[in-house]
C-alpha cells in the first residue's frame, strides 16, 4: 500500500467512524491506508486533557504543530565552530560530505549526517560563500553516460547492431 499522509478530511472521517463504533481496520479499509496508519494517528493525536478520546480538530492542530517543528534548520545548529572548522578543513582536501560525516563519527565521535553537511554548504552558497567549490565535483552534478555522448568513429562496426542481427537472425 502506498504511503499516504492523512489530511483534515481524513481525520474528520476517522473521528466520525470512531464515534460510530467502527474498528480501526475497517476505518483503514475505508480510507485506503494501512491499519497501522490509523493506529499511529490515534495514538499520536489524542490530547492528554481529552482522556483518550480522539478529536479531529485537536488531531489537526497536533499534527500541524509537529510538522512546523520538524524543519531541517535545527540540524544546522549542531554544527558548532569546532565542527565547522573540521568540515571546512576536509572540504579543502576535496572530501565528500559522506566521507566527512564518516570521519567525524569515527575520529571525533560527532554524529552529523552527510545531508546536514550538504545543507550547510548550500546555506553558505546562498549567503555568497564558496564552500561548494571545494566539493569533489565543485558542486556540479555528476554526468551520466548516454548514447548521445558516445563518439562515433568512422569505419568502426557498431557491435550492438551486429549482436541484435545475430540474435534475431535478420539482416540489415
Amino acid at each position: 500500500m502506498a504511503h499516504k499522509q492523512l489530511r483534515a478530511n481524513d481525520r474528520y472521517t476517522i473521528n466520525k467512524l470512531l464515534e460510530a463504533g467502527t474498528n480501526q481496520a475497517e476505518i483503514a479499509r475505508i480510507l485506503g491506508v494501512a491499519a497501522s496508519t490509523i493506529s499511529k494517528e490515534i495514538k499520536r493525536n489524542i490530547a492528554p486533557d481529552f482522556k483518550g478520546v480522539y478529536n479531529h480538530l485537536v488531531a489537526n492542530k497536533l499534527s500541524s504543530d509537529r510538522r512546523i517543528g520538524s524543519t531541517s534548520t535545527p540540524s544546522l545548529y549542531q554544527i558548532t565552530k569546532e565542527v565547522e572548522v573540521e568540515i571546512i578543513e576536509k572540504l579543502k582536501k576535496h572530501s565528500s560530505p559522506n566521507v566527512i560525516s564518516g570521519e567525524l563519527k569515527l575520529k571525533k565521535s560527532i554524529l552529523i549526517s552527510k545531508n546536514t553537511i550538504y545543507r550547510y554548504i548550500n546555506l553558505d552558497r546562498k549567503q555568497g560563500g564558496k564552500l561548494y567549490l571545494d566539493l569533489p565535483h565543485a558542486g556540479k552534478p555528476y554526468r551520466t553516460k548516454s548514447d548521445a555522448s558516445a563518439v562515433k568513429i568512422p569505419g568502426h562496426i557498431d557491435l550492438t547492431v551486429e549482436i541484435k542481427i545475430w540474435l534475431t537472425g535478420t539482416t540489415v
